[in-house]
């Protein structure tokens, strides 16, 4: 709430798990607040986030995508999966988060409310319209979710974009307060087994384990699976943690070594006791099953268990089946197995069991996130739509949707699932949206509507619930101010030129992150003036038959980082360097940050200030020599100072992690940061360990 009051954007960072998606969503209808959510993939692009082209009745236009409306209309974007995205599509957002402004491809261009205001007292809406510059809404706001790279797997974040976040690590529940909730869960199960299976879970996700090579145990499961022991108190620990935490399927034999170990130290190697239950158990159980699903239209009638001749039932198979009940009670599933082992057999028997219509879907390696979703497709009249998939017709109708060889999917693809697995909602590419049927129904009886008048206003095909968006056709403006766009206008294509014409400065911002094989269509027009269009038209310096003769006044300026790690960029200073006049801009001198750092915050101690200078300036030296690779921004320590000025009671210590949360899971990182800061007085991260007495 702190960082929303201050219009800064927030990034959670933890282990894997919907906690921070949890925390973020519960805030936003805390606040009242709208929301866009896109979860991010290896096959996100630029278009998925600006605006994606469309053709309608032979018409190109643009519709606007998540960025873009949140931005407009004033809601909150969520972007779930940072680390999973390719290094040279999110630093497209660097300019809406840093400065609130953004230029569309449709020729728009955002501006922030600030100068938007100040503007529409000197000038009057119909004349901004006309310039085509769209207001960006005060209560906009960015909430980014991801794993610490590079603990987990991922793409590293680039310094710019994640020095426009203030961060904010949110790790599990401290054992207290997730104990009280699991008593809650399972209030018949005895505590002293609730203690043993959270102490287990906590192990495994210590630094110690991970040392060891063990992957985290999923902390977030352990409610359900209370859930689970509280009906079938006859379930031993051992199995439970065997369906939480396969180890025996996913670790080799040290680390199968080293878990059972810690099984055996909580007292939780106890012997395996089959699940099935008697013949008159079997039929309750089953019924209650079935009282559970009834509701779900598009089931068959339930039969009972060995009744299919096609199925040959054994032993394994009946445990097998008799868990995944179990489970089905709480979660979905994921069954591991060797080839050929009869996990599609025993998956359709299940399904013939409990009355599920099937869809299966055969995935394979190269299957990207929009094969998953949605395909997009072409009409015979030319036009664009998109077609579902089975797994989302599966989700509209109920179905049991079988993914079979999930291994062969990349895990960057999958995350697009993680909310459908957790929250059952599920925010697809042409705009809808799946929500969870007992949130469809409060929207329904909130909003006082039929569900044919939720689907008219919210959708534009059969779903469960879809936001639909406004299928306005702009209008392309000649004076759109790029040199190379090419783009469609009453189906005639044109080329833009009025920054080349008019003498008007060009700024291209993140030069290095484009390929230099892209950026090089530069090197003759700022060489010698000239440039070939798409249109065949030329750019040249001086007035001939079918050119653009360039105003002795037109400008380039081309802002880039560094070549090198940690940025992520290409090098584009070894490419087209020399064809321009360079300018290296180094971190201000202490006294200078320190009178600026006085500027935004008056009221904010001089000792405060001065700590903050000298932290900073030797974290900088540390990044400059190679013991830090992260260099820290001069706009990192200007947002802790606003902090501090906006709620002047907060710690120092509290208010840094905003910034050194980012490496809090990198333990040599992290131990650096401590010293140095320790060292100018600020003492984040102090243990007992920490205080050293003087000497008399």
């Amino acid at each position: 709430m702190q960082k929303d009051l201050l219009g800064q954007d927030v990034f959670l960072i933890g282990p894997p798990g919907p906690l921070r998606r949890s925390i973020a969503m519960k805030y936003l209808e805390l606040t009242k607040r709208e929301v866009e959510y896109v979860a991010l993939s290896r096959d996100t692009t630029e278009t998925d986030l600006k605006q994606r082209r469309e053709i309608r009745s032979g018409t190109a236009f643009y519709i606007d995508q998540c960025a873009v409306r949140a931005a407009t209309e004033g809601r909150i974007l969520v972007l779930e999966g940072l680390e999973k995205a390719e290094r040279n599509v999110l630093p497209v957002l660097n300019n809406l988060l840093e400065n609130r402004e953004m230029q569309l491809e449709d020729g728009r261009f955002l501006m922030s409310y600030q100068r938007y205001d100040k503007l529409l007292t000197e000038h009057t809406k119909e004349e901004l319209d006309a310039w085509q510059i769209v207001r960006v809404s005060e209560y906009f706001r960015v909430i980014a979710l991801g794993l610490p790279v590079p603990r987990y797997k991922g793409n590293p974040l680039d310094p710019p974009l994640r020095s426009r976040f203030q961060a904010r690590d949110i790790y599990y529940l401290p054992f207290k307060d997730q104990l009280e909730i699991l008593y809650v869960v399972g209030p018949n199960v005895p505590a002293e087994r609730v203690s043993q299976l959270l102490s287990f879970a906590t192990t495994l996700c210590s630094q110690e384990s991970h040392n060891l090579g063990l992957p985290d145990f999923p902390v977030d499961n352990l409610p359900p699976a209370l859930t689970v022991l509280e009906q079938f108190p006859m379930l031993s620990s051992q199995q439970l943690v065997q369906r939480l935490y396969p180890y025996q399927a996913m670790l080799g034999k040290e680390g199968r070594t080293a878990v059972e170990g810690v099984l055996s130290r909580f007292e939780l190697l106890d012997a395996c006791q089959s699940v099935l239950p008697k013949r008159s158990k079997t039929h309750k159980n089953y019924e209650n099953n079935i009282d559970i699903n009834k509701n779900i239209s598009c089931t068959k009638a339930p039969r009972p268990p060995n009744s299919n001749p096609a199925f040959i039932s054994t032993p394994s198979h009946a445990q097998l089946l008799a868990e995944m009940v179990q489970s089905h009670l709480v979660k979905d599933m994921c069954l591991i197995g060797a080839k050929g082992c009869g996990k599609s057999a025993v998956a359709k028997e299940f399904a013939e069991m409990l009355g599920y219509n099937m869809e299966p879907v055969m995935l394979y390696q190269d299957m990207t996130a929009r094969d998953l979703l949605q395909q997009r497709y072409t009409l015979a009249n030319g036009d664009t739509a998109w077609r579902p998939s089975p797994l989302v017709t599966a989700a509209q109708e109920g179905k049991l949707l079988l993914l079979d060889g999930i291994h062969r999917v990349n895990l960057g693809t999958l995350a697009v699932l993680s909310r459908l697995l957790h929250d059952r909602e599920l925010s697809l590419y042409d705009g809808s949206r799946l929500l969870r049927w007992d949130r469809y129904q409060a929207l329904k009886e909130e909003l006082q509507l039929t569900d044919d008048q939720l689907h008219e206003r919210y959708t534009r095909k059969d779903c469960i619930v879809r936001i639909a968006i406004c299928n306005i056709i702009y209008k392309m403006d000649d004076g759109h101010p790029q040199i190379t766009t090419y783009q469609t206008k009453h189906n005639m294509s044109v080329c833009d030129d009025l920054p080349v014409k008019m003498g008007h400065i060009l700024v291209i911002d993140e030069a290095d992150k484009a390929p230099t094989n892209v950026t090089c269509i530069l090197k003759t027009l700022v060489e010698s003036g000239e440039m070939i269009l798409a249109d065949g038209r030329r750019i040249v310096s001086e007035r001939r038959p079918n050119t653009i003769a360039m105003h002795p006044d037109f400008r380039m300026l081309v802002l880039a980082n560094r070549p090198g790690f940690p940025f992520l960029g290409n090098d584009f200073f070894g490419s087209l360097g020399d064809i321009f006049s360079c300018h290296a801009v180094d971190n201000p001198k202490p006294q200078a940050e320190f009178a600026m750092l006085k500027q935004y915050g008056p009221a904010v101690p001089d000792a405060t200030l001065h700590k903050l200078v000298a932290a900073f300036g030797e974290l900088r030296a540390m990044a400059d020599q190679g013991t830090i690779t992260y260099p820290y921004s001069t706009r990192e320590v200007v947002n802790i100072v606003k902090h501090l000025q906006r709620f002047p009671d907060e710690g120092l210590a509290n208010v840094v992690r905003n910034v050194f949360d980012f490496d809090s899971y990198n333990k040599d990182t992290r131990e650096v940061l401590i010293e140095a800061l320790h060292k100018h007085g600020i003492p984040i991260g102090a243990k007992p360990s920490s205080v050293h007495l003087a000497k008399e």
